[in-house]
């Protein structure tokens, strides 16, 4: 039997009608009720589901964050695939099982197998009696020996059978050998997640640089950098994000708290303040028009294209209150598209507007000081879908019909749509700053890499 399932609310209901065992699904993946499922668990599970499901895992487990797995984010993925029940089941109980390599033996039971084997060797040929004897006894003795193991480890003998045992002794004694090798080695890789660029490689990396540095200094912004090390506290916000969980931080000798910047922005900031005065007024002639093209780390799950060092370009402009300093920044980035050979027809660059999305946000009857929370959930809605979203909204205590209102203006596909939607029920001046971005955008030539799109929250 196979269904098709949204929410796990909606996974139960449809296995109860089937007169299926909803009890078990739910306990299986989630034994602690705690609505998150441990990454490598998911993993394991996914290896060994029927290969339709298992490609629609994987691509579930590569747009995946962090060390959990989402139960909701989970079932709305599968959110209309055909769910096969008993592979399900099957694919849980193989993860779960022990694994030969997961058994751990004691330095003890490693010497007394020892002893076991020195007992009898294998005769090439027909065994004398004296010979016969040994292998009789030595036969009694393992067996015994594998019985004492199976009990420590609380296996079955049916499950793990003498064969089986012997088996796993041996791997573990092969890997216990080659970690200890390795031990005495100095490992030839960079640590996990990060790279190394050889001349080649770092010759292009330079010259992807230099072009957006050649950008930046046309646009004239100008150049700086600051430590990789910075204060902890810069990064512990309010918000939720997902950074403060990904940060290499520490306590270092002078028992500071500091970690390697996950991103430049704080650190702008932080930049910025030392130029003010103490009436709060920036001493240096505005705009300030700064960039970087700084080293950053994230202690994330290592994926394909997703690393833990990663370098990004930072351009900012501080002192502009109007839309053109967004224009600027969106001329500038299109120009260095365009350096590349990079046209419009081959990216595409989202639009949304904080001003748009806080006005929207405080018209459904959402507290100012719920905005970044919010925009936090919203930024799920391509990931878990609208039911999921409302679910969360709903949990932070925001009300169906307000929800309601908050999604209908994220489907919104074009700024006119956006303006008729929030029309007489919202502040349009931030609607209209949208429509002057992509006035000037179509003006300056670089409106075919602009995309409208309602729901971006984050960054925001």
């Amino acid at each position: 039997p196979s269904l098709a399932f949204a929410t796990r609310r909606q996974l139960t209901s449809e296995l109860a009608r089937m007169g299926a065992d909803a009890s078990k699904i739910s306990d299986a993946l989630d034994k602690g009720k705690t609505g998150k499922l441990d990454r490598k668990k998911a993993s394991e599970i996914a290896k060994n589901l029927p290969k339709k499901m298992a490609a629609y895992a994987d691509a579930f487990l590569g747009e995946a964050k962090g060390d959990t797995v989402d139960m909701k984010s989970l079932f709305a993925h599968f959110e209309g695939k055909k769910i096969d029940q008993r592979g399900i089941f099957q694919a849980i109980k193989k993860a779960n099982a022990p694994k030969a390599a997961s058994l751990v033996f004691t330095d003890e039971e490693l010497k007394k197998t020892a002893g076991i084997d020195a007992m009898a060797e294998k005769p090439r040929g027909r065994p004398t009696p004296e010979q016969a004897e040994a292998l009789k006894k030595q036969k009694v003795a393992k067996g015994k020996f594998l019985d004492e193991c199976r009990a420590r480890l609380g296996l079955s003998k049916k499950d793990w059978s003498d064969k089986k045992m012997t088996k796993a002794i041996e791997e573990f004694k092969k890997s216990s050998a080659e970690a200890e090798k390795k031990k005495a080695m100095i490992s030839l890789e960079p640590p996990s997640g990060t790279r190394d660029f050889f001349p080649k490689e770092y010759a292009v990396q330079k010259w992807l640089f230099q072009k957006m540095k050649e950008t930046a200094k046309a646009f004239s912004f100008q150049e700086y950098d600051a430590p990789v090390l910075e204060h902890a506290e810069l990064y512990k916000r309010k918000a939720g994000e997902e950074i403060t969980a990904q940060m290499y931080n520490f306590i270092d000798k002078e028992g500071a708290e500091v970690t390697l910047r996950p991103e430049m922005t704080p650190t702008l900031a932080r930049m910025v303040m030392q130029k003010m005065d103490e009436r709060g007024e920036i001493r240096e002639l505005l705009p300030l028009k700064w960039f970087s093209i700084p080293q950053c780390w994230r202690f994330e799950t290592v994926q394909r294209g997703r690393k833990r060092e990663h370098y990004q370009w930072n351009m900012d402009i501080v002192g502009v209150p109007g839309v053109t300093a967004e224009l600027e920044l969106l001329a500038a980035v299109t120009t260095f598209f365009k350096s590349i050979g990079i046209t419009g027809k081959d990216v595409g660059i989202k639009i949304n507007s904080r001003k748009v999305l806080g006005a929207i946000v405080e018209a459904a009857g959402v507290p100012k000081e719920m905005f970044a929370p919010v925009c936090v959930i919203i930024d799920k809605l391509d990931k878990i879908g609208p039911e999921c979203v409302t679910a969360e909204l709903t949990e932070k205590k925001v009300p169906v019909e307000s929800s309601k209102m908050i999604l209908r203006a994220m489907e919104c596909k074009s700024i006119e749509e956006l303006a008729e939607l929030c029309k007489g029920k919202v502040d349009m001046t931030a609607v209209d700053e949208m429509k002057t971005l992509f006035a000037y955008a179509k003006d300056y030539g670089f409106a075919d890499f602009l995309i409208f799109d309602a729901s971006v929250a984050r960054g925001l």
